[in-house]
């Protein structure tokens, strides 16, 4: 089958790590410049992953009915948030059912998505820091993929306090664009 063929693939590629990746709840953030291709390269993951049993559960995107209608059409969220207090209110119910599943030890996993991360902790204040702190940590006790999207790996994008976090706990993928529309065939991880 298709999806047998692209597993296949994804094994062999490299040793595997890409495949590795894609099947485990490490978070992972996916950085870079406008244009470089994160938000296009996020839908691809969130869709392998789909295909090979994890839903997307939650998808917070405030473009997500504008410039990035296109790239999510390929997916079926169970919610998606698309302004602050939706986003806000989502964090919250993140937040709970990551605990719920913790205690329920899960043996499904499901996807979170959020894409222009960079400014959430302006515009939702303690929720969007609370998020951060306990989706670097609590994910994969709970069975969740966590995709997050920035444009950098700031303390002003995830708060102070979760550098070791960032560093120990997830793996960041950086997208290049020169001119700010095409992608470069190029990332660091």
């Amino acid at each position: 089958s298709p999806l047998g063929e692209l597993i296949d693939h994804l094994q062999k590629w490299e040793d595997g790590w890409l495949s590795k990746l894609i099947s485990g709840c490490k978070p992972i953030i996916l950085t870079g410049c406008q244009g470089s291709g994160k938000t296009w390269t996020s839908s691809t993951i969130a869709i392998i992953r789909t295909a090979l049993g994890s839903p997307v559960q939650y998808l917070l995107d405030r473009h997500y009915q504008g410039d990035n209608q296109q790239v999510w059409s390929y997916l079926t969220p169970k919610y998606a948030a698309t302004n602050e207090t939706q986003i806000e209110s989502a964090m919250v119910d993140c937040i709970d059912l990551w605990s719920t599943r913790i205690a329920n030890r899960p043996k499904d996993k499901l996807q979170i998505i959020v894409d222009e991360f960079t400014h959430l902790p302006k515009l939702v204040g303690d929720t969007a820091n609370k998020f951060i702190e306990l989706a670097l940590s609590d994910t994969r006790k709970a069975g969740c993929q966590v995709l997050l999207i920035s444009h950098n790996l700031t303390n002003n994008s995830f708060g102070s306090g979760t550098k070791d976090y960032r560093t120990n706990g997830t793996v960041a993928i950086k997208k290049y664009s020169n001119d700010g529309e095409k992608p470069l065939d190029r990332i660091t991880v």
